[in-house]
């Protein structure tokens, strides 16, 4: 009888101090300073942090990423470019130009 004391007190002790654990690192959060953001585990897809993740934003920084892929893959990197003066003044007006300017190498 003992015995059986003792196994419920530690099975709630333990259930005790896995809610707390739980509140603690809930309450824990990681700061992120972006607007944005997930973390997930890949082998099994779970989300394990998320930061206004159904919010729209814009892919900045994945187009510089993707734009520096495609150059590595299917550029000379010793070649120069020209930037063409249609190429810049075709942009329509409030979109990112990386401060281009026609006949820049």
């Amino acid at each position: 009888m003992k015995k059986r004391y003792i196994l419920c007190f530690i099975i709630f002790i333990v259930l005790i101090l896995s809610g707390n654990l739980s509140y603690i690192s809930a309450a824990t959060a990681p700061y992120v300073s972006a607007d944005s953001a997930v973390l997930i585990e890949t082998s099994t897809s779970k989300v394990l942090f998320n930061k206004n993740a159904n919010s729209r934003l814009e892919p900045a920084s994945v187009t510089k990423i993707m734009t520096a892929i495609l150059a590595i893959e299917n550029c000379n990197l010793d070649d120069t470019v020209t930037v063409p003066a249609d190429a810049v003044s075709n942009i329509p007006e409030g979109y990112s130009i990386a401060e281009l300017k026609p006949n820049e190498q």
